[in-house]
């Protein structure tokens, strides 16, 4: 048999009386992890800057590289082209 004042209580919107509600978390329980969380987000965006950082560092690197290996190149064949004009000029006597 049903207990009819525990479905009054249910149909009228109020609690029952031997109803037991959980107890309200701790600030811990609420904000514990968030500065653990925001540490680890910053931790997380200092690696990602550094690993940025190198990365941009290495491809400047090897557009210098790369540049310094075009002058070379191109000096080298500059000084190729003066030396053939040098040559192939007639000389006179």
């Amino acid at each position: 048999m049903m207990d009819m004042s525990r479905i009054e209580s249910a149909d009228m919107g109020t609690l029952p009386d031997d109803f037991k509600m959980a107890p309200l978390p701790t600030r811990e329980d609420v904000f514990g992890q968030l500065e653990e969380l925001t540490a680890q987000h910053k931790e997380n965006m200092n690696q990602y800057h550094s690993s940025k950082v190198a990365a941009k560092t290495h491809v400047e690197a090897t557009l210098q590289e790369k540049l310094a290996q075009r002058k070379q190149r191109r000096a080298k064949l500059h000084l190729e082209e003066t030396q053939r004009a040098e040559f192939s000029e007639p000389i006179m006597a």
